[in-house]
């Protein structure tokens, strides 16, 4: 199942997937050198995120802050497959 999450606080997430009793946490950004806002922090803490992407146009897989993993698209795909 996917969605989108938005707090009331205003915190979001662009796409949140459940996936074989995991939650999966998507930021989808057009940067090639993508920033993460604290607002994403508490909404992945909220859902109880388990896992934690950005999509993002760059070419290699880049591991950010608190387990986040920036990737493009095609690798994502991949793994949602």
């Amino acid at each position: 199942m996917w969605k989108h999450f938005r707090s009331s606080g205003q915190a979001e997430i662009d796409l949140v997937l459940e996936k074989d009793n995991e939650v999966w946490a998507v930021e989808i950004k057009r940067s090639t050198a993508p920033q993460l806002t604290r607002g994403f922090y508490s909404a992945c803490e909220t859902i109880g995120a388990t896992r934690k992407f950005v999509v993002y146009p760059g070419k290699e897989q880049v591991p950010m802050k608190d387990g986040v993993i920036a990737l493009n698209v095609l690798d994502f795909i991949k793994m949602v497959q």
